[in-house]
């Protein structure tokens, strides 16, 4: 798997086209996450930037993709930003579902966060055991369980195990091209 970075504006279509089709196979499954608003086009062009979709390609298929920010501050106000890298919806194409793309999704995040200098890979997630599983086997530790306006997150963080001079020479080139 590789994880793509979306350069079309275009994508923006797909993207939620993607979610989309995530949130009706969960809703069929009694298991809804996102609201049809929270992935229209509209709200994620609002709530993020082209640069931050990347795309879960695999033997070059789109099965699925993620949002990488190296900020967020409505769920993480006070971690370290510059030591983290954070990820929002992960999803993978319910097509392509049950075939293990999540956890190597995971692990192509967790990749990408090292080759870019990032510490510490964290994202929140909603507070249901499915996920607290999935994120507690792919060895992510919970940091808290907490209300954040209107939604009960759970939130998540993984050490990618880089040292100090492994970080400051990769930080250094990251500065030079932000997510």
């Amino acid at each position: 798997m590789e994880l793509l970075v979306s350069k079309s504006d275009s994508d923006w279509e797909l993207a939620s086209a993607t979610l989309l089709a995530v949130v009706d196979w969960l809703n069929a499954k009694k298991t809804s996450l996102w609201s049809k608003d929270q992935v229209s086009i509209e709200t994620l062009r609002n709530d993020y930037r082209l640069s931050q979709l990347f795309w879960l390609s695999h033997n070059s298929q789109n099965v699925g993709l993620v949002f990488l920010m190296d900020s967020d501050p409505f769920f993480w106000p006070n971690s370290d930003a510059e030591k983290s890298l954070y990820f929002h919806k992960l999803a993978i194409h319910p097509k392509y579902a049950g075939r293990g793309f999540g956890r190597i999704a995971l692990d192509e995040i967790k990749k990408y966060a090292i080759s870019h200098g990032f510490e510490w890979v964290r994202l929140d997630c909603d507070d249901r055991e499915p996920l607290h599983n999935f994120y507690s086997k792919s060895g992510y530790q919970l940091v808290d369980i907490k209300p954040v306006q209107r939604y009960m997150v759970a939130r998540y963080q993984l050490l990618t195990n880089r040292s100090s001079s492994q970080l400051s020479t990769t930080r250094a080139a990251r500065s030079a091209s932000t997510i």
